[in-house]
This record gives structure tokens, sequence and C-alpha cells, in this order.
């Protein structure tokens, strides 16, 4: 199997571009897009696609990280800042597609917007400031 992981990245320097074929590294900058209580990541892949919620909570997530999604996908603390996620994707073959039918979460101060693009689709809880970037 080839690995295929997202680290932390600028988000500003592009869109995670859908990919066909093994991929090695792909940057995404995630952690604009998490907040304390978790977030969703949604995905077409096959009989797996569909959308999937990571839950992390205060500052450190599950020892291992808890599963998110099919294969290996999952999530871990990165280095970088304190919501900052690594995602790994364990398929030997990748096709990433960002999916627009993620409903509204539960914000503390309002409602986020999702995205309708194809990059992966992320959303954090956006608990202070309700300024999802999609």
């Amino acid at each position: 199997m080839r690995f295929a992981i997202a680290t932390i990245a600028s988000f500003a320097a592009g869109a995670f571009a859908q990919s066909h074929g093994p991929i090695l590294e792909i940057p995404v900058d995630i952690y604009d897009f998490w907040g304390g209580a978790g977030g969703w990541i949604t995905f077409t892949y096959g009989s797996d696609a569909g959308t999937y919620y990571c839950k992390w909570t205060g500052a450190a997530l599950p020892t291992p990280p808890t599963p998110c999604g099919p294969y290996n996908f999952s999530i871990s603390e990165g280095e970088n800042h304190p919501y900052a996620l690594n995602i790994t994707y364990v398929p030997s073959v990748i096709s990433w597609y960002g999916k627009a039918d993620i409903e509204t979460d539960n914000c503390a101060a309002g409602t986020c917007r999702a995205v309708n693009d194809t990059r992966i689709t992320m959303r954090r809880t956006c608990e202070d400031t309700n300024d999802c970037p999609y």
C-alpha cells in the first residue's frame, strides 16, 4: 500500500485539488477547520464514500488517534498549531473529492458554511468567531 499524508501547510497557497492514483504527500491547512469539539471529514471513495465525524477534545487526541473514515484514515495532533492535525489515508489508490452534502454543525455562535468544490471538506466548530473559511 502507498501512504498519503496530509500535513500542515498554508491553505492560501492553493486548494486541495482532486487527485487520481497514488499520492505520497499532500499539504493541507487543517487547523482553521477544527474546534475543541471535533469536526467532519467528507469525501467520496468507492462504497466508503460519506461523511465522517472525528471528535477531538481538549488539547490532545486519544491514543491511538480516533479512526476517522474508511481504511486507516485517522487524525493525530500536529506540531505547528494547537488545532493542527495530520491526516493519514492508506488505500492503494486514492481519489479524493470534496462533498457538498455536509450538514450544518452545532456551532455555539451560529452556523458554519459548507464548501462546494473538489477539495476535501473540513469544518471546525467555529465556537469562537463563527467564521468558518468556507
